[in-house]
This record gives structure tokens, C-alpha cells and sequence, in this order.
């Protein structure tokens, strides 16, 4: 379903998520479709508020359910982490009555009317509605990328995997993968930023050593190592040069649809600058 239909954007904050942000309002504009509200969840505690404090991570989840439904919304995720824990948050609330009431009462103290709404995933979003065909204006067959995804992308449901296969096919853009696609070491960075930041420049550099021309990231934890970090994730990988940039899916689609203005896609905003536009 895409017609009518209006979106509850998820976002995050930080110099990670300000490109995905830029880039996927211009992107969902360019298609002609509605975005009613963004709304931050930087407080959810991430993956970990899942085990720090789950009533807590459900509870803003849950108002985010909430203003969404209240809105006539759907809550979009931008990228995989949000989307994930979106999702865990969902399923929990769906299948575990006493917490979801205990929950639900939480919401109404806080001056909401509590309600559940499915959360969508951009990329399998724009790939299922068919809403680019014919739209495309570049393909990208002389390129080739390396996917790294969200540590925790074996929890995508089969629904949300199938974008990547049919992106390839529309873009003509040449995907890798191998076992640097499902690590992060984001986590880490708050208690040991040593390892976090040597653990992400050893996968960064698996990935480039591949001779790809630029990382595709669907995780706004693993651009935040890997981009935003750029001056640590060189030091920590003794090497002399660090010039492959990451792009989101959004801001690939973006280009697809003939956009080059960098402010625009976002570009401006990365460390690793992108040479190719």
C-alpha cells in the first residue's frame, strides 16, 4: 500500500543519521510521498535498552506506536537498527498481554492514547510498492559495493531481506558480502572504544580490499564506527589512506532518480567523501 499513505518517520540523532535524514526526506519527496512528522528515539537505549531496561525501551516505542496511529501514520524506519528494535518492541507488545497493558497504562499517564501500528523498513518499503519503476534515470553497472549491515540483521523477516536481490537488479549495481556484513562493534564504544574502533576498521578494510567502490550500510550504528569516526578508524587501522566512502540505501536510490545537488543527498555531511556524484 502506498497511495494515501502517510509516513511517521523514525529517526535517530547525530552526525550518523543527519545524511540518512536529508536524504530519505528528498527521496520520499521526490516519489510524492507524504511525511506528516518525524519523530527521535535516541532514548530507546538501542540494542541495549532491550536488557538495561526493557519497560523502558517499550514504553518509547510505544508512544511512537501511539502518535503514529493518532496521526493517521505509518511509523517508517530509515535504516536497520531502528527498524529492528521498532519491530522487538512491536512483537512484545503484540504477543505479551500483562506487559503490553502495564505498558499501554504507562502511555495513558503520560497523556496518549495507547495504540499499536506495524513499523515499515524504507528500502523493502520503496522495493515492494514498485512506487520507482520507470523512474530511474541512472544505473550503476560500473560500480560495485560491499553490503555491511545491522549486527543483529538476522532478525529481519524474510519480508524485509528481499530489497537488496531486486535493487541489484534495477540498478545494476554489483553487491558483495561476506562475514564483515553482519559484525558491529558500536556497542563497544562506551566501554571499550579500543577494540570497538580496531574491530571496525578491520571490517572496514575487509570490505575495501575487495577493490568495491564504495560500502553500502544499512545501519546507522556501523556508519556512525565507520564515517563519523574516520580520524579513529585510520589510526586504529595503521593505514595510510582511508578514501572509500559509505552511502545509505536512500542516498543511492536518490542518485538513481538523477540527483546530484550534495546537500541534498547528504553527502555533505560524511567524513569519507564521495567522490562519484
Amino acid at each position: 500500500m502506498i497511495k494515501g499513505q502517510r509516513f511517521l518517520l523514525i529517526e535517530g540523532e547525530g552526525k550518523a543519521f543527519a545524511p540518512l535524514a536529508v536524504s530519505s526526506k528528498r527521496l520520499l519527496g521526490s516519489l510524492g510521498l507524504e511525511i506528516i512528522k518525524s519523530y527521535e528515539t535516541h532514548s530507546d537505549g538501542g540494542y541495549w535498552g532491550r536488557v538495561a531496561d526493557l519497560e523502558g525501551f517499550l514504553e518509547i516505542w510505544a508512544l511512537l506506536f501511539s502518535k503514529a496511529q493518532s496521526l493517521g501514520a505509518t511509523p517508517l524506519a530509515l535504516e536497520e537498527d531502528s527498524y529492528l528494535n521498532a519491530l522487538y518492541a512491536f512483537k512484545i507488545l503484540s504477543e505479551n498481554g500483562s506487559l503490553c497493558d502495564k505498558i499501554a497504562h504507562k502511555v495513558t499517564q503520560r497523556g496518549g492514547e495507547f495504540a499499536l501500528c506495524e513499523p515499515l523498513y524504507l528500502p523493502s518499503m520503496l522495493f515492494e510498492s514498485g512506487v520507482m519503476e520507470g523512474k530511474i534515470q541512472s544505473r550503476f553497472e560500473e560500480f560495485r559495493a560491499a553490503w555491511i549491515g545491522s549486527p543483529r540483521a538476522c532478525e529481519l523477516p524474510s519480508s524485509a531481506k528481499g530489497w537488496m536481490m531486486g535493487w541489484k537488479k534495477l540498478l545494476g549495481l554489483g553487491i558483495m558480502e561476506g562475514f564483515f556484513s553482519f559484525e558491529g562493534y558500536a556497542q563497544m564504544l562506551s566501554f571499550d572504544p579500543k577494540a570497538a574502533l580496531a574491530q571496525s576498521a578491520r571490517l572496514y578494510f575487509e570490505a575495501v580490499d575487495l577493490g568495491i567502490d564504495f560500502i553500502l550500510t544499512t545501519s546507522a550504528s556501523q556508519f556512525g564506527m565507520m564515517d563519523a569516526q574516520k580520524g579513529a578508524i585510520l589510526k586504529a587501522s595503521k593505514r595510510d589512506r582511508l578514501e572509500t566512502p559509505l552511502l545509505y540505501p536512500a542516498q543511492l536510490l536518490l542518485m538513481a532518480l538523477g540527483e546530484r545537488e550534495r546537500k541534498h543527498l547528504g553527502i555533505d555531511l560524511h567524513q569519507i567523501k564521495v567522490e562519484m556524484v
